[in-house]
């Protein structure tokens, strides 16, 4: 399936005019207001050969922006998506220009549009999903750490994805 071919009912596929124009004003702004940023790896970044969902804690808004840049610096030829809230989207639709799409939190059509999202998208190639699995904004100290169940039915509907968490903290 190509980008061309996701039901627009589902996922636009993201302007890569607007994702260049994207990453070069969130380079600036990422540069101004933070001293430094620093990745700790044991490893270089993996290699992706299929599906692909990138997970992470959420523990600020700052979130979609480190998360974009890393990704377009690591894996350039690949498209992400990832879900954000419908309200938050209505408030800054250019977000859809670049891959995310509107999902109604805690609500069973807001979970059946991200498994028809997610379905879509993990049968590309070069093409995945990046969840915040927390689900909402959380301390980072907080412990036992709770995922949403979404990310566990999306595995299981895609046995063959790579999962490759993200840990951030600020």
């Amino acid at each position: 399936m190509r980008s061309s071919d996701i039901s627009a009912d589902v996922i636009r596929a993201p302007s890569r005019v607007w994702l260049r124009g994207a990453e070069l004003y969130l380079k600036r702004f990422a540069r101004r207001h933070f001293n430094r940023i620093r990745i700790a790896v044991d490893a270089p970044a993996p290699q992706l050969d299929g599906p692909t969902i990138f997970y992470t804690n959420h523990p600020s808004w700052w979130d979609p922006i480190a998360i974009f840049l890393l990704i377009r610096e690591h894996y350039p030829a690949w498209r992400f998506h990832g879900p954000i809230d419908a309200e938050a989207l209505a408030r800054y639709p250019w977000l859809e220009r670049i891959g995310l799409f509107g999902i109604e939190p805690g609500r069973t059509s807001g979970a059946r549009r991200l498994l028809a999202a997610a379905d879509a998208l993990l049968s590309e190639q070069r093409c995945g999903l990046v969840l915040t699995a927390q689900g909402e904004f959380s301390d980072v100290r907080r412990r036992p750490i709770e995922l949403k169940r979404g990310l566990a039915v999306l595995l299981e509907r895609h046995p063959a994805a790579n999962a490759i968490p993200i840990a951030i903290e600020y």
